[in-house]
């Protein structure tokens, strides 16, 4: 089950009901977000830096409840296979990429 928690500024008890319903509304009839299997490390070492690079931008545009155990998976996946360097060099890669097309990441990626 996928929820989402907002708090609606501005309304009372009784306001807030017809504003909970039209966002209500939206949310179910957006749908679910796809979100992409986790790759192993070495698929993810395999993808070229471009293809690492729009995988991390279609994650970024996950919700939370998505997105942060995507992160958590590849986090887990990437670190139990791959050496410090390795890490490293993908580190150093994602920075690269951010600052060439003018992204950055979230403040809360990850556990």
């Amino acid at each position: 089950m996928v929820v989402d928690v907002v708090e609606i500024a501005g309304e009372d008890h009784g306001s807030v009901v017809p504003a909970a319903i039209g966002r209500g509304v939206r949310f179910v009839l957006a749908g679910p977000a796809t979100v992409p299997s986790v790759p192993s490390a070495r698929d993810y070492m395999a993808m070229t830096p471009e293809a690492r690079y729009q995988l991390r931008l279609d994650v970024r545009a996950l919700p939370d409840p998505h997105r942060i155990p995507w992160l958590n998976g590849l986090k887990k996946t990437l670190h139990g296979g791959l050496s410090k360097a390795e890490l490293e060099l993908l580190h150093t890669e994602r920075n690269a990429m951010d600052a060439r097309h003018g992204t950055r990441p979230h403040l809360i990626n990850a556990d």
